[in-house]
């Protein structure tokens, strides 16, 4: 075979083996540092306390029950010598315990939830959004959630544990939303930002810093502050330690984007996207905040014959529409998922109604 042909056929050989081990590198294999993580652990970090009359009432219950002790004795001492029969002692009833009230199909909800700690109603709402295409409007499934939580804590993420025994820090790590759920114990979850299928962007959870690699370019990322309360900011322009070390406390931070909406109007631009090749309507996550603790998820399906999907322009106006403050997009298409209770309540995909299967990522948000 002559080297004029013989050149060019392996030239293409080589670079599609090195396009193939740059896709499985980027998506596929687990490499580079893996840090095995206690999700559990908070590492002494500190939530605000709200003002509350829980210590008095405490105290008050402290002092009742050393005089009601007191009492109680002189009785014994006068009942020894007594004919007449003895009362059980009181014993104070144990604290109640955190019982989980779960409702379904009721009051126009698919599923409530109320225990000491968290308050969540999910609703579905079915809209109408542009093809973006043709000049028509086409029908969209967008799943929500209330979520209201007594204190930040119960604002966690987790990530995947993958191949390892335990949750995992690391390039491609992954596990569907689902799996991840279960393990971790939580009651309501969806996606996280994807962080593991890129080498850049900061990475802070449950209060702890694994990544500090920022983007050279702007890259609007979310913190959750401890009080429950969102910020956005540019990480090309600000230093992670500027925002660890803030007192207001980092316990979670995000780099995916854009931001949707900030001080209750839509941030992001009309023919904005998250890829150059996403001219369809997408599968879309944000969640938004209405004030510290008391949030507001969507979820919207795309790529189905019956629910056409969002731009990133339209998931902005459906957020600020509801009434939060602040909104996030976290990662999107298959990834999108909502996970309750046991359920995946969703259908997410990659490439339409014959692929509804959750996608395997690397992180999640979670409730508990």
């Amino acid at each position: 075979m002559k080297l004029k042909v013989v050149f060019p056929i392996a030239f293409s050989l080589i670079l599609s083996g090195f396009t193939a081990f740059s896709v499985l590198d980027t998506l596929v294999l687990e490499s580079g540092e893996v840090i095995l993580v206690d999700d559990d652990d908070d590492g002494g970090f500190v939530f605000p306390v709200k003002p509350d009359n829980d210590n008095n009432d405490n105290n008050n219950t402290e002092n009742n029950n050393e005089n009601n002790n007191g009492n109680n004795e002189n009785t014994g001492g006068n009942n020894e010598n007594s004919d007449k029969p003895v009362d059980n002692p009181v014993v104070d009833p144990k604290p109640d315990e955190n019982v989980n009230e779960i409702t379904e199909g009721q009051d126009g909800y698919l599923y409530t939830l109320k225990n000491n700690d968290l308050n969540i109603k999910i609703f579905k709402e079915t809209i109408k959004t542009k093809h973006m295409q043709e000049d028509k409007l086409m029908d969209t499934v967008v799943f929500c959630a209330d979520v209201k939580v007594s204190d930040c804590s119960h604002f966690r993420t987790r990530f995947a544990s993958g191949r390892n025994s335990g949750p995992s820090y690391g390039r491609n790590i992954v596990d569907k939303t689902s799996e991840i759920a279960e393990k971790a114990n939580a009651l309501f979850a969806i996606n996280g930002d994807y962080y593991g299928a890129r080498e850049k962007g900061y990475v802070v959870r449950n209060g702890k810093t694994y990544r500090s690699n920022a983007y050279s370019k702007e890259r609007e990322d979310l913190v959750v502050w401890a009080d429950g309360s969102f910020e956005i900011f540019d990480e090309s322009k600000t230093a992670l330690t500027d925002i660890t070390s803030n007192p207001l406390g980092a316990w979670q931070v995000f780099s995916f984007g854009p931001a949707l909406v900030m001080d209750s109007k839509v941030h992001v631009a009309e023919d904005a996207e998250v890829t150059t090749f996403s001219d369809l309507g997408n599968q879309r996550c944000s969640i938004g905040v209405f004030e510290p603790l008391h949030y507001f998820i969507a979820i919207c399906e795309g790529r189905l014959s019956d629910s056409y999907g969002m731009s990133l322009y339209e998931m902005g106006s459906f957020m600020a529409e509801k009434g939060v403050k602040t909104a996030y997009n976290l990662d999107g298409g298959g990834s999108a998922t909502m996970w309750f209770n046991g359920k995946v309540l969703n259908r997410p995909n990659t490439y339409g109604d014959d692929d509804i299967k959750e996608r395997e990522i690397s992180d999640i948000i979670l409730f508990r």
